[in-house]
């Protein structure tokens, strides 16, 4: 079966995009052209093996490793489960990690894009544990803060799988300052070694604050659209993401989706203040960044405030 020799469990808005990019181009390592699968989070239950292999994995041409990325498996507790349950003990893990404040903010915004979320994120932080508790699912994807909670995730995996068998890449220390070694040892720990022909100078995926614009009526916006460009009407919305995939003009929002983006506007326009961010880094991840050193044998002082 193709089943895959490697999975990328996360973390989201950890830097796996750029890593999905690099490590596609490998000739002897195949990734899923869809990067995130979801696989044993949304499908598992509903299907098996054969679907995972057959669907997500049916361009595979013989290439020695074999993997997707998903990184939210990381904040579901089930999934080490799952995933030792369906592969090969010997599958491989790969984490990404980040500063923890910067990547709960980084997800936060995340959620607002896909239009998962538009209380400001003072809210939303606070509303966590309750989202969690209504909705598990959907509550789990918008837990901002938990997903940054990297030593109690990891150790779920090592419930399952050994240490052996897991990569951690540190965002900061090891993707952005030393890219060329630190995908030569990823590469390694895969066993396909180096391949020249790899270009490590892949786009960056960093976006900033979304950006929304409430068409007047003595306004001239324009959208292009496959039949060329067209005015938008007064009233309109314009929700600008920077990613242009998930862009989005609503020409006649109705009333509720015209409250929904005002809210998302005001809460947009508030920047995330300096102490609130001391305070998360106090209260939430200080004593993680500990247990993580302890548990990876990695200095982690850039993270601290």
């Amino acid at each position: 079966m193709t089943l895959p020799t490697f999975i990328c469990v996360g973390a989201e808005k950890g830097g796996t995009t750029p890593l999905w990019r690099v490590i596609g181009q490998h000739r002897d390592v195949f990734v899923t052209p869809v990067k995130e699968t979801h696989f044993f989070t949304r499908h598992y239950h509903r299907s098996g093996p054969v679907f995972y292999e057959t669907y997500f994995f049916k361009s595979h041409a013989g290439e020695k490793a074999v993997g997707e990325l998903t990184p939210d498996y990381m904040r579901f507790a089930e999934v080490p489960g799952r995933m030792k349950e369906m592969l090969s003990p010997g599958v491989k893990l790969i984490f990404c990690l980040r500063d923890p404040v910067k990547r709960a903010y980084s997800h936060y915004l995340q959620c607002v894009r896909i239009l998962e979320e538009n209380e400001p994120y003072p809210d939303a932080i606070a509303l966590e544990k309750e989202r969690v508790a209504q909705d598990y699912y959907n509550g789990t994807r918008r837990s901002y803060l938990g997903g940054s909670l990297y030593a109690g995730q990891i150790r779920r995996f090592l419930e399952h799988f050994p240490r052996e068998n897991m990569f951690f890449m540190i965002l900061e220390q090891d993707f952005q300052k030393n890219r060329d070694a630190t995908i030569g040892r990823l590469f390694d720990f895969l066993g396909v070694g180096r391949d020249p022909a790899v270009n490590l100078e892949v786009p960056s995926t960093s976006l900033g604050v979304p950006q929304i614009q409430f068409v007047g009526k003595n306004d001239a916006v324009q959208i292009k659209t496959e039949r060329g460009p067209v005015r938008l009407p007064a009233g309109a919305i314009v929700f600008r993401t920077g990613n242009r995939g998930l862009d989005r003009a609503i020409f006649h929002p109705s009333r509720e989706t015209a409250e929904y983006f005002r809210k998302m506007a005001d809460s947009l326009g508030q920047p995330v203040p300096d102490d609130l961010e001391q305070r998360l880094y106090r209260e939430h991840f200080r004593a993680d960044i500990d247990a993580l050193e302890d548990l990876l044998g990695r200095d982690l002082s850039a993270w601290r405030r």
